[in-house]
């Protein structure tokens, strides 16, 4: 088991190696920026995120300007003797009376 994890390793050195660039000895300003807007994460991930910030922002503003309609309704059955219990009630009731002042 040793061996075979001494020959993965040995393997996998030089695919380290190749992976990583020279850095030249003097650098001008300019291809240091180009290196690192190459091999920053933060900045790559800058630039992925763009998108859809771009399109959040265009949303918000579109829901700002543009009308919206918001519509709901609702259906409700019942059926048998309990369907209309407020009409019982109305029947038992006396009716009303209005009381007047007069002098």
């Amino acid at each position: 088991m040793r061996h075979v994890l001494c020959a993965a390793g040995l393997l996998a050195c030089p695919a380290v190696a190749v992976a990583q660039q020279p850095v030249p000895a003097a650098l001008s300003l300019a291809d240091a920026i180009a290196i690192a807007r190459e091999q920053n994460p933060a900045y790559r991930q800058v630039l992925n995120n763009r998108g859809p910030a771009a399109w959040g922002t265009r949303s918000a503003y579109s829901s700002l300007l543009l009308p919206s309609v918001m519509v709901s309704g609702g259906v409700a059955y019942r059926s048998g003797p309990a369907a209309l219990p407020d009409v019982e009630l109305l029947a038992e009731r006396p009716p009303c009376r209005r009381a007047t002042i007069s002098d």
